[in-house]
């Protein structure tokens, strides 16, 4: 799903004394079929943009495009229904939203809500909860009654049971652990890879898991898009991600110190430890490394 924003500001709480412009003046494109992030400090306005694209939040001013909903300040909201069926949103710590009493009725609601019958509500819910790692014998359960890694899997699961093809993720890994934080990317990128058409838009404060998951990333600033790049080209140049205090990614820094050790040139587009390893055992057995 194509999303384009042309001269897009959002201003919270316009026309009180605590009025707060979050964005200001933005204008960007993502492409279809493609994994995007936005990345930026606290406060520069990449949460706010990711709202503005689910229909959460709508402009005040400027114009937004999504797939075929055009969406302005004049927008009325009952316009955006049918826009949240095929854009879905994960919040940071979404298990917060959970709250039916068995966790295969709190992942049927979405798709019952958009007028799916109940028996197809039921068994795209199982499934879906299959897919992430909930088995069948938890289905029956409150979901609170779930460890703080299913919780996360469960509120995923309700969200990709809506079937949307763009899935928006703010930051979706916080509070977990090294391990959970891979399993619920790769989950993410295996449901992305799957269909063509199929879009992702990451926040995240992870550079590594930005540089290794997306294929172009925005920088946002004060509410104001600074720059657009590739990730590949991004992450590899030190210069711009000492510019816009960003975390050059673990794989890139090795690569890039032993380079300089051991004077063996080698691509830094590695953002993997599995490419990492290739790209070190390729140089040295060139012998252009001091091991």
């Amino acid at each position: 799903m194509r999303i384009e924003a042309e001269r897009v500001s959002y201003t919270y709480m316009s026309g009180t004394p605590f009025e707060t412009k979050a964005l200001e003046d933005v204008s960007v494109t993502f492409a279809s079929g493609l994994y995007h992030a936005v990345v930026g400090h606290t406060g520069s306005g990449k949460s706010t943009l990711l709202q503005l694209f689910n229909g959460v939040a709508k402009p005040t001013s400027g114009k937004l495009t999504i797939g075929s909903w055009s969406i302005t300040p004049q927008t009325k909201q009952r316009d955006l229904y049918e826009l949240r069926r095929h854009a879905g949103i994960v919040f940071q710590f979404p298990e917060q939203q959970l709250f039916d009493e068995t966790v295969l009725k709190d992942v049927m609601y979405g798709p019952l809500n958009l007028g799916v019958d109940n028996k197809e509500a039921e068994d795209l819910a199982r499934r879906t909860l299959l897919r992430v790692g909930i088995e069948e014998d938890l289905h029956s359960r409150s979901p609170f009654e779930l460890s703080g890694g299913q919780m996360r899997r469960a509120a995923i699961a309700g969200v990709l049971a809506m079937e949307p093809e763009l899935l928006l993720l703010d930051e979706p890994t916080a509070g977990l652990d090294p391990q959970g934080q891979r399993e619920i990317m790769e989950l993410f990128y295996s449901w992305f890879s799957e269909k063509e058409e199929r879009t992702i838009i990451l926040i995240s404060h992870d550079m590594n898991q930005v540089a290794r998951y997306s294929e172009n990333t925005v920088v946002m600033e004060n509410g104001r898009k600074q720059l657009e790049k590739e990730s590949s080209v991004l992450f590899t140049d030190e210069a711009l991600l000492e510019k816009y205090q960003l975390a050059m990614p673990e794989t890139v820094r090795l690569l890039k110190r032993f380079q300089e050790k051991s004077g063996c040139p080698t691509a830094l587009d590695a953002f993997t430890k599995e490419e990492a390893l290739k790209r070190l055992l390729a140089c040295t057995k060139k012998g252009g490394a001091d091991v």
